[in-house]
């Protein structure tokens, strides 16, 4: 008898704490929702990406070599 009054107590009060928790988030999201202004966003110009300037490079013959990296001085 106990077993099942302590079972339905836990349960209970794990159901609780979701709904609760349930309710927090969706009121923060509204919030959120609601709160943000077109402002926030800043627009920032496309970038770029590397592999699209290496094809064009390829495709115009307009390669630059790679200068090798000079040896340590030694000591």
């Amino acid at each position: 008898m106990l077993a099942v009054v302590v079972r339905g107590s836990i349960t209970t009060a794990l159901d609780h704490i979701l709904l609760v928790s349930a309710v927090v988030s969706i009121v923060a999201g509204v919030l959120s929702f609601g709160l943000t202004r077109s402002e926030d966003f800043v627009l920032r110009p496309p970038r770029t990406h590397l592999a699209g300037r290496c094809c064009a490079a390829l495709r115009s013959s307009q390669l630059m070599a790679v200068p090798e990296p000079e040896p340590a001085p030694a000591r």
